[in-house]
């Protein structure tokens, strides 16, 4: 289910300051190197995992701090569809591709685990312009800096990588919740 797709969640200078201290981050690793397939044959792009960090990093807390403007960002700009209640953020994973990467259909799991009465959505937010997309569902969404699809962890979704740009660059979020309390149904 896809709660949301909004757009200019957060202001142009924002989303270039924020690219700008990502891309400059010297964490990024393979991502087959978080989906554990060493026998990946493609370039699935890379990632950078932040959150949950196994240490007190100056690093990562950077990285997650940011991720927590964009949450913030995100939540404020849905609050006219709805409300997700108790929110607990499960990880923040940022992404590159570039125009050869290819990020296959898959759905989003539970990094630090999920208690009775959780239920577990995403959200994939765009930092730059690009030509690239997210397919979700089958519904293929635009990527551009400032976009934010938000949906539920068991829908299946990918990314096309861009053709003209040199790059796209997303966080995706994955959190906790108790309660999704709609708008429409108010």
């Amino acid at each position: 289910m896809i709660y949301d797709v909004i757009d200019n969640v957060l202001p142009e200078h924002m989303n270039k300051f924020i690219a700008n201290e990502v891309i400059s981050t010297q964490r990024w690793r393979p991502a087959h190197a978080e989906t554990q397939d060493v026998h990946q044959n493609y370039d699935g792009g890379m990632i950078l995992l932040s959150f949950p960090s196994p240490h007190d990093d100056p690093v990562l807390n950077k990285l997650n701090t940011l991720g927590e403007i964009i949450c913030s960002g995100v939540f404020s700009a849905h609050k006219p569809k709805g409300t997700f209640i108790d929110i607990e953020i499960d990880r923040f994973m940022y992404n590159y591709y570039t125009r050869s990467s290819k990020c296959g259909i898959h759905t989003d799991d539970t990094k630090t685990g999920q208690q009775p009465g959780q239920f577990l959505a995403s959200f994939i937010y765009s930092l730059n312009d690009n030509d690239g997309h997210n397919i979700v569902n089958g519904q293929k969404i635009e990527s551009k800096a400032g976009r934010c699809i938000i949906f539920s962890s068991s829908d299946y979704h990918s990314a096309e990588p861009p053709i003209e740009y040199p790059r796209r660059l997303t966080l995706n979020c994955a959190f906790k919740y108790s309660k999704y309390d709609a708008d429409w149904a108010r």
